[in-house]
């Protein structure tokens, strides 16, 4: 009985053992997948509606053309940040513009949702002596944070942590 008992226990701990080392193996796979997944998601993000801001825009032109100014923001702009933010929570494609005017130049950062991924494009081209160009990158997530700061973030980023929106 206790040889039994003993054979039993073996089995027991084997098939135990088996299925902890092949889940632990499949979780490694499933890893290297995600992230496969995600730069596959990155490759066929689709066409981009960024990049199309004439040299010359002016603020009237940013608001002809439903950009958001966030130095001026209207009631119709808040509604419009919060359909894209809707949008994006319901996987809706969609596309938003910010467009901020300095006496230096201007700031101009993008914000297209395909339905999977948000890719975000911050230019400071148009800004004299700026340090920093043209940054991109292609995130998960928008998310509303209270720490380490309070705003929304888009969040499970290629390249950054996060990226304050």
């Amino acid at each position: 009985m206790k040889k039994r008992m003993l054979g039993i226990g073996i089995i027991l701990f084997v098939l135990i053992n088996t299925f902890a080392l092949g889940y632990e193996k499949a979780s490694a796979k499933d890893d290297k997948v995600n992230h496969a997944t995600f730069e596959e998601q990155i490759k066929n993000f689709g066409k981009k509606l960024t990049d199309k801001v004439p040299e010359n825009y002016s603020r009237e032109d940013a608001l002809e053309n439903g950009d958001i100014t966030p130095e001026h923001i209207t009631q119709k702009q808040r509604e419009k940040i919060n359909q894209f933010m809707a949008n994006v929570r319901n996987n809706k494609p969609d596309f938003i513009r910010f467009v901020q005017f300095f006496p230096s130049g201007t700031l101009i950062k993008e914000y297209q949702f395909n339905g999977d991924l948000i890719y975000y494009r911050a230019d400071s081209t148009r800004i004299k002596n700026s340090r920093d160009k043209v940054y991109t990158d292609y995130c998960k997530d928008l998310e509303k944070k209270t720490k380490p700061f309070e705003g929304t973030f888009l969040t499970n980023c290629y390249h950054s942590k996060s990226i304050e929106f």
